[in-house]
């Protein structure tokens, strides 16, 4: 496998012979190998590294997931399938020869995605990444909820974020990180959103990005611990009535003084519209938007308090 960094936008046609599965032989050393992938189908990655000896390696990742084995039990972690046209990095404790399963009669699986459009992350901005598994905590309590998900910061940009996992081996939730870099040593701060209700909060750990740093697994992970005593919480409620005409209307809470951005979107990310931009109390403020003189069609609500993450909110206007 290969990383080749882009000026532009542009497709590779790659040339090569018909290969059998069976016969091509891929060789790990002992620590990191780049590997490509042999089979033209995806397979679920217990399934396409079946044939590695169990305790052979011990870590593998792709430029967006990654998993762990955990002997006895098999693979685990974001990166679910394997699949054409992607390169992986896999860590052997071991020297070991394998070839990849294949039974082309399953077909092809889709795959896994791990998306949220709030964070505003672009992986390809960054050259190299590391992962981390992480157990967030709530004063004292674990959480084992699916409404959080927990982020990455370099400053102010947003480096990565992922939503939890229930690990299978204790029934516990593990919050699968991929964090992306260009260079050892940035500092790395966190934050957890609340989906259920818009909140952020803050969290205790700080850390230094390292290429190829993986920390912690289900077993043992990083721990993490929310700040919820924090005077500069705020949320932002759902809009109402969502599909609207003409008007629509959502709320913003704060707990302290705060400058506020609300602002309008449409589907292509150009502000069409500023709400607020300014300085609010801390209290419950409710706003409104009049789209009297905007085609019906999908809009989004985004609300930025103090230049922490926007928090965005999708409406639709139906006239």
């Amino acid at each position: 496998m290969y990383k080749l960094k882009m000026q532009t936008n542009d497709n590779i046609e790659l040339y090569g012979m018909a290969l059998n599965v069976d016969e091509t032989v891929f060789e790990l050393v002992e620590g990191y190998n780049w590997i490509g992938y042999s089979p033209r189908f995806s397979y679920d990655i217990n399934d396409a590294l079946s044939n590695i000896p169990d305790g052979n390696t011990e870590y593998i990742k792709s430029q967006t997931s990654f998993a762990d084995y955990y002997s006895g039990f098999g693979w685990y972690g974001t990166l679910e399938q394997m699949s054409p046209f992607t390169g992986y990095i896999i860590s052997a404790i071991n020297p070991t020869s394998f070839v990849y399963y294949d039974d082309s009669s399953l077909g092809r699986l889709d795959e896994h995605s791990n998306h949220n459009d709030i964070f505003n992350l672009n992986i390809h901005d960054y050259e190299n990444n590391g992962s981390m598994s992480v157990a967030l905590y709530d004063d004292g309590e674990r959480i084992n909820s699916n409404n959080y998900m927990l982020a990455a910061f370099s400053g102010e940009e947003c480096v990565g974020f992922t939503q939890g996992l229930i690990f299978p081996l204790d029934g516990n939730m593990i919050f699968p990180l991929m964090v992306y870099g260009n260079e050892d040593g940035a500092d790395l701060t966190f934050k957890v959103y609340d989906q259920s209700t818009g909140s952020y909060y803050d969290v205790d750990e700080r850390l230094s990005f390292t290429v190829d740093m993986h920390l912690g697994n289900g077993n043992e992970p990083v721990t993490m611990n929310l700040i919820t005593e924090d005077p500069g919480a705020y949320s932002v409620g759902a809009p109402y009535p969502n599909p609207f005409n003409p008007v629509v209307n959502f709320d913003v809470e704060l707990n302290s003084e705060a400058h506020v951005q609300a602002k309008i979107y449409n589907i292509a990310g150009q502000e069409i519209a500023t709400i607020h931009d300014g300085m609010l109390s801390g209290k419950t403020h409710n706003m409104s938007w009049m789209a009297e003189n905007y085609a019906s069609g999908i809009y989004f609500i985004n609300v930025m308090v103090d230049n922490k993450p926007a928090i965005s909110k999708k409406v639709i206007l139906l006239k």
